[in-house]
């Protein structure tokens, strides 16, 4: 699991990532379950496509820290996974705040 926060000038900006376990029975599957209050435009879809690549060999887990922590940059990361598999479960709204920022979160 890996968590990250930012906050900025506008908001605070969560999220974590988890690879709950291979899919039972297929070795080549995994769920990946990933959370936050605020994404970019095929940012999972980024977050997909870097950890395939360290599951198959291609990149080594220690990079993964520079791709969280902002001091990487896009070309840093993995392929964007193609949308097929991924799929969106749930969306809650919530109006908390911390700080004055939005949470996301009831």
């Amino acid at each position: 699991s890996v968590e990250c926060s930012t906050l900025s000038s506008r908001r605070s900006t969560t999220f974590s990532v988890t690879v709950l376990d291979r899919w039972e029975g297929r070795d080549d599957l995994a769920a990946i379950e990933v959370t936050g209050n605020a994404f970019m435009k095929n940012m999972v879809r980024i977050m997909v496509g870097t950890l395939v690549e360290v599951g198959t060999g291609k990149r080594a887990p220690e990079s993964i820290p520079r791709l969280v922590d902002g001091s990487a940059g896009r070309q840093d990361a993995g392929q964007t996974a193609p949308p097929h598999g991924l799929t969106l479960v749930e969306v809650e709204l919530g109006r908390d705040e911390v700080d004055g920022y939005p949470t996301g979160r009831d």
